[in-house]
């Protein structure tokens, strides 16, 4: 791989870091449920995640670094089966 590759990888990897970040210091501080599922994000979250695919891979990463716990498709969540929804998980860790 290029030095220029390299860069604009890492520099990829980090703003991916920085939304997960963002979105799990929204979870923890305004988010005022247990659960939360892509659209949440979408709908209401931070700014640099109001798309599906940002939202997705910051959830993603939370989930990677156990912040977040993947529930089985069809959970009942807020009164309906959601085909896609995490548990917030609260706790003293270190940050993503």
């Amino acid at each position: 791989m290029c030095r220029n590759a390299q860069l604009a990888s890492a520099a990829t990897v980090s703003a991916e870091i920085d939304r997960a970040e963002t979105l799990r210091n929204w979870l923890l501080e305004r988010w005022p449920h247990s659960e939360v599922m892509p659209r949440d994000v979408v709908n209401g979250g931070p700014n640099s995640l109001r798309d599906s695919p940002r939202a997705r891979a910051a959830l993603g990463i939370l989930e990677k670094h156990g912040w977040l716990v993947r529930l089985e498709a069809g959970a009942v969540v807020r009164g309906a089966a959601r085909k896609e929804a995490w548990r917030i998980v609260k706790g003293v860790r270190d940050v993503v």
